[in-house]
């Protein structure tokens, strides 16, 4: 990236309705028309985000000229600034925004593909009534076919330097990778945000190495698709190799998350740097983190100084079990009133409840499947809980979120008379003893949070695991097994299921009062 600040305009007001760069150099190449090709222009504010208030784009060109596709996100459209007798200056592309603006930077992608080269040398321009033009400052930029270039606008109120969000962010190894081969080779490299959640991309993966790997591969939520991080000479085993991302916008990522691989010839490094940058040349420590050499799920790093954004709890289903004995109506009590894919026979029961003199009665051949995309809630904080009071013991599968034959990760809760489980990408990853009889009520709880997943019993905690995200299979079904095994479906009642977004809930207290 290349910034040139040259002297100012002496107009003292710098926000102005109007902003267009302008070429002081003609396009070259070998075409006749020799023209300028523009994929995208934007006009950013200092957090690196493209300033949105509305308008309408604008071209200084060739009569007819359309200006749109330099601000349609897409470098694959592109806009032909030319003239009638080329090759020219003074010619140019710009924007009209909804009111007067100082962009903090402009970024530019140019197309060069030897028939059209761009112009490298720039005059940035505001005006207030598209007719009368301030020159702002000069700026020069490379003809190559490049991504973006940045250029900052001169007066244009600074970042803060203390500001902790950046736009490009990276983990440095400082210590070598070992083994026959001696590369580190990374499965895939998430940054998140508070909520878990992978922070839109939207930019472009980064590779600090010798050789030319494709870094994308990190970034493909494919786990079987890696790069590989080298150093010059194999017996080197140098440090100082790594990957990150260049996001469209200043971030600070809450967690750090990476897969690494361990084949036995490729042993990745355990110690490691995440740095930070605005220009992809000066790089900022933020903090040093220690990795295992497993071969594991996901690592997650928490970094520092990053603030948990919180959110108010959402009930996304609430069943209450009230109605009607032998009803056939299981309503749900949530703003979103969804309607349950019924197998079998589920009814409402008033023959037993744990409160408001009724609940759901699932005969061992029945049960409910809620399918809505409010369930995949990937790796956000939430609770299910519900009572339960089992007709029989062996087998129960209580709560399943596999799609139907199929594994993943994905929870799944059963019991018998002397364990309760939890299944997660089809390992049993909670095992503990229990004691449930036939004709009891029992409050059962399952609660995730950051990194883990923990299942609770009667105020007790059974277990946790990490988990990471739960797999969106945009469903949560009720008494059966996904794989409909035999002997395995739930056979009793259940009464205030409830499960809510947003909220890691202290499920040591038994709740003796219906939910609110």
């Amino acid at each position: 990236m290349r910034r040139i600040f040259l002297k100012q305009s002496s107009n003292n007001d710098l926000s102005f309705e109007y902003w267009r760069i302008i070429n002081l150099t003609p396009a070259g190449g070998n075409s006749q028309g020799m023209q300028w090709i523009c994929r995208e222009l934007r006009f950013l504010d200092a957090d690196g985000e493209i300033i949105s208030v509305g308008g309408t784009p604008q071209a200084y060109s060739f009569p007819g000229t359309n200006a749109s596709p330099a601000f349609d996100g897409n470098t694959n459209s592109f806009v032909s600034i030319t003239s009638q007798t080329p090759p020219t200056t003074g010619l140019g592309i710009g924007y009209h925004f909804s009111r007067a603006v100082l962009p903090y930077s402009i970024e530019i992608s140019n197309l060069n593909n030897g028939f059209n080269i761009p112009p490298s040398e720039y005059c940035l321009q505001k005006s207030s009534d598209n007719s009368s033009w301030i020159t702002h400052q000069l700026f020069s930029i490379s003809t190559a076919d490049t991504e973006f270039q940045s250029v900052e606008v001169v007066g244009a109120a600074g970042v803060d330097p203390n500001d902790p969000k950046h736009r490009y962010w990276r983990i440095i190894n400082t210590n070598a990778a070992t083994g026959g081969n001696s590369q580190w080779i990374c499965r895939e490299l998430r940054f998140l945000d508070s909520d878990g959640e992978t922070i839109s991309l939207g930019g472009t993966p980064q590779l600090y190495s010798w050789t030319e790997d494709n870094p994308a591969k990190v970034f493909d939520y494919n786990w079987n698709t890696f790069t590989t991080i080298t150093s010059p000479i194999q017996s080197d085993k140098l440090t100082g190799m790594g990957i990150g991302y260049k996001f469209t916008k200043n971030v600070l990522p809450y967690y750090v998350e990476v897969i690494n691989l361990n084949n036995g010839a490729n042993i990745p490094p355990t110690e490691f740097l995440l740095q930070k940058s605005r220009d992809n040349v000066t790089w900022t420590n933020h903090q040093a983190f220690t990795l295992t050499t497993n071969e594991a799920d996901w690592q997650a790093v928490q970094v520092v100084g990053a603030i948990k954004i919180l959110h108010d709890p959402i009930t996304l289903l609430y069943l209450r079990g009230n109605g009607e004995n032998e009803s056939t109506s299981i309503i749900d009590s949530s703003t979103y009133n969804l309607t349950p894919l019924k197998i079998g026979n589920p009814i409402i029961s008033t023959a037993n409840s744990k409160f408001e003199g009724a609940s759901i009665y699932l005969d061992g051949n029945s049960a409910l499947n809620y399918e809505s995309a409010l369930f995949n809630v990937g790796r956000k904080a939430c609770t299910i809980e519900m009572f339960f009071n089992p007709d029989i013991t062996p087998g129960n599968v209580i709560l399943e979120m596999r799609p139907d034959n199929t594994n993943g990760n994905y929870i799944q809760a059963s019991f018998n008379g002397t364990t309760f489980g939890m299944y997660y990408n089809a390992v049993n990853v909670i095992a503990a003893p229990v004691t449930i009889s036939p004709g009891s009520w029992y409050y059962l709880g399952i609660k995730k949070y950051e990194n883990k997943t923990e299942l609770w019993f009667e105020g007790s905690k059974l277990g946790e695991f990490t988990s990471g995200g739960w797999g969106a299979s945009g469903r949560i079904k009720i008494g059966q097994n996904a794989y409909y095994a035999p002997g395995t479906n739930f056979k009793g009642y259940i009464d205030q299921f409830i499960f809510t977004l947003n909220l890691a809930k202290d499920l040591s207290i038994i709740p003796n009062a219906p939910f609110s």
